[in-house]
């Protein structure tokens, strides 16, 4: 009995719903077939994507698994070449996207000799229609293949025609351009992998899977250290191994950090990453891990220390029951056959010996440079030797302790090390925090040659504290996770913990790590209330949480946050900071889509700033920003007069105070309001006066191209696009 198409339809979405797994595939194979018995091809097209995504969810990796999603696309192609007609644009996006992850999965598997993949692309290119971008998948798999077989010729050529194509919407434009600097690295072109990974760090192309710029800095590790830019290698190193990383990733920082002489870093990202390399390599890039594993036990042995045991632990995924034992010379041996036998079936399908040099040129690597410190407090040692430390180790072990003249040098090193203490706290105090950086990074050398953990530990938080004040926010997270597990055990801890913890609150957004954030906020509130009768209230670390969840678009969570931090300032008296929890609550309401509390909240921040005393130009400031967020609330909600009303109040009182960006940017709200409304004349009017003055800075510029922007648009509408034309010229002079 043929299925209807309500029940199949409901038979699609119970599939989508599954986790990504075998299940959800038999599920969408289950829909393909009664999809197809019904002649609905609509829904067949629907069900034959799904099972492909399915079938790629569920990680496909080994050469039967590749095969069956292949087939499962081949047959979806199929049914695009019988009607493309019937495929939306979505559908196409979809198909094509598949394509791009099969295609990418084969020239990294010895399974599919270079041929073969050329015939999927060949077959590929001549369904390309001219008025999408899908040519940019295919030239950028041409890279790949290019890059797998050594043939640059076809790489250049690629390389070349895709500098002139936009990446299609479907794809991640940074990843994909990533593949581009990947290329240019591996086939021995460093300046030009430096170059051309410019546009990807500076921000300029948008990542849609939260990969970047971490995974290029990864790439970029061993390009920054051939060509003698020290300091950039170190940078990408330290940013790259704070995230999770694929394989590939994974070995460049391996090699990274035995050619740069940072044998005990290698050793703790191996051991942290032991479930990559627990079988033999299904990849190419499973094999670039196990030569780099194998360099790094090499460089092990080399080091004496190729007897010590390492303890694999069992995998009970696996089946395995008990740990192993595994000594780091078994290892190099393990690594080094797994890599080169792959490396044999590689290029037994490339016809080259491409893959078999590049292992065995890894795991021969000597050092780059004698050694290059990872960490500001790594490359620093005291300038004066730790004196106090010297006598203590050379009392004789029946005598009672340094003599008298160790005492005194003991004390000196002491009062030394507390000098550059004080001083950096000086200069804090000063808002010196460049001046005072210097002083800490010498008290926490000090403290720590004298084997002083507990003054260290003090030191380094000043440390991070003062690296978190300067913006320098990869070195205050490091210096802060370096002195956390330090923290001592008395009556400091709260203090020293807590200020620990809050340094990485707000440092590990700024790198990319919200959820570590989140953690050190829930520690921040245990460790604040443990001895508590009851909940303590910390307005700051209530605001500071709701931004790192707004930043997550966990909008309705944020602005709950944001009130109880209104709430608590409002207790403290301080109400500018109460003002601004209640407007940014009021935001994350109407990005949560809930307009009735987001009004209720900007109303609440209406009354507070209707309070505040009239002819104080710090009142009159916060008043115009509340009047800007109000427009900004009420337009969301639907009262577009109130908030043009505010608006316009908000842009007169802003350039009163002398702050120009934001009186252009209130401007322009108004400019979209007028428009809304259906009063284009007077929007244009409105706009054309924020174009009038010059800019005053690069922000001010920046709101009037914007403004610009707006006002071609009301002429068109106005129909005078002459006019919106030579606004647009002057927008693109100013550019």
């Amino acid at each position: 009995m043929r299925m209807s198409r309500r029940r199949l339809t409901a038979l699609l979405a119970e599939a989508e719903e599954l986790p990504p797994s075998q299940a959800q595939v038999t599920a969408f194979r289950k829909a393909v077939g009664h999809a197809a018995a019904a002649g609905m091809t609509d829904l067949l097209i629907d069900a034959r994507l799904g099972l492909v995504d399915a079938m790629i969810a569920a990680d496909a990796r080994d050469v039967s698994e590749v095969n069956d999603a292949l087939t499962a696309f081949a047959q979806t192609v199929a049914l695009h070449v019988a009607d493309p007609g019937a495929f939306d644009e979505d559908q196409q996006d979809r198909l094509w996207w598949q394509f791009g992850v099969l295609g990418l999965v084969m020239t990294g598997l010895p399974d599919y000799s270079p041929a073969t993949v050329r015939r999927l692309l060949d077959d590929m290119e001549r369904h390309c229609r001219p008025d999408r971008d899908d040519r940019y998948m295919i030239c950028s798999l041409r890279v790949m293949l290019a890059e797998a077989t050594g043939d640059t010729e076809l790489g250049d050529r690629s390389l070349a025609e895709l500098r002139h194509l936009q990446a299609p919407d479907y794809t991640c434009p940074a990843c994909m351009h990533m593949m581009q600097v990947r290329y240019l690295e591996r086939t021995g072109r460093d300046e030009e992998a430096i170059a051309a990974a410019e546009p990807l760090l500076a921000g300029l192309l948008p990542c849609l899977t939260d990969d970047q710029p971490h995974r290029t800095l990864a790439l970029l590790t061993l390009p920054y250290l051939r060509t003698g830019r020290l300091e950039e290698a170190r940078d990408a190193y330290r940013m790259a191994v704070r995230h999770k990383l694929p394989q590939a990733d994974l070995a460049r920082l391996l090699h990274f950090c035995v050619v740069t002489g940072n044998l005990e870093q290698a050793l703790t990202l191996f051991k942290r990453n032991l479930e990559m390399l627990e079988n033999a390599p299904l990849t190419e890039h499973d094999m670039d891990l196990a030569a780099s594993a194998a360099l790094m036990c090499r460089a092990m042995v080399e080091a004496g220390r190729g007897e010590e045991v390492l303890v694999w632990p069992a995998n009970p995924e696996l089946g395995e029951t008990e740990d192993e034992e595994w000594t780091y010379r078994e290892l190099l041996e393990e690594f080094r056959k797994d890599a080169l036998e792959f490396a044999e079936r590689l290029d037994r399908s490339t016809g080259s010996t491409l893959a078999g040099d590049r292992v065995r040129a890894v795991i021969a690597a000597g050092p780059s440079v004698a050694h290059l410190p990872l960490s500001p407090l790594a490359a620093h040692r005291p300038s004066v030797p730790p004196a106090g430390a010297q006598g203590r180790a050379a009392a004789p072990a029946g005598g009672s302790g340094p003599s008298a003249p160790d005492e005194q040098a003991l004390r000196r090193a002491y009062e030394e090390a507390v000098a550059h203490a004080r001083r950096g706290a000086a200069l804090s105090e000063e808002g010196r925090f460049d001046a005072a950086i210097p002083e800490f990074i010498e008290a926490v050398a000090r403290f720590t040659a004298l084997g002083n953990r507990r003054l260290a530990t003090y030191a380094r938080v000043d440390l991070a504290t003062a690296y978190l004040s300067a913006g320098r926010m990869l070195d205050a997270a490091e210096v802060a996770e370096e002195a956390l597990p330090d923290v001592p055990e008395d009556r400091q801890r709260e203090y020293t913990g807590l200020q620990c913890r809050w340094v990485l609150v707000r440092a590990y957004p700024a790198l990319g790590q919200h959820e570590d954030a989140l953690k050190m906020v829930a520690e921040m509130r245990r460790l604040q209330s443990e001895d508590a009768p009851e909940p303590v209230r910390l307005p700051r670390l209530d605001r500071e949480e709701a931004q790192i969840l707004s930043d997550l678009d966990r909008d309705e969570e944020a602005s709950a946050l944001l009130e109880s931090a209104a709430d608590g300032y409002a207790a403290l008296g301080d109400v500018p900071a109460q003002l601004s929890c209640l407007r940014r609550a009021a935001l994350t309401a109407v990005w949560s889509d809930r307009p009735e509390r987001a009004a209720d909240l900007i109303g609440r921040a209406r009354a507070v700033a209707g309070g505040l005393p009239a002819g104080d130009p710090h009142a009159a400031e916060q008043r115009a920003f509340t009047d800007f967020d109000t427009a900004r609330v009420l337009s969301a909600v639907g009262r577009l007069e109130e908030g043009l009303q505010s608006a316009e109040r908000a842009s007169a009182a802003l350039r009163e105070l002398g702050l120009p960006a934001m009186a252009t940017r209130a401007a322009t709200l108004t400019g979209e309001l007028l428009g809304a409304l259906g009063r284009l004349e007077e929007a244009a009017g409105v706009l054309r006066r924020a174009l009038a003055e010059p800019a005053a800075d690069e922000e001010h510029r920046n709101e009037q191209e914007s403004a610009a922007r707006l006002l071609a648009e009301v002429l068109r509408d106005l129909g005078r696009p002459e006019e919106a034309a030579r606004v647009e010229n002057a927008f693109a002079m100013s550019e």
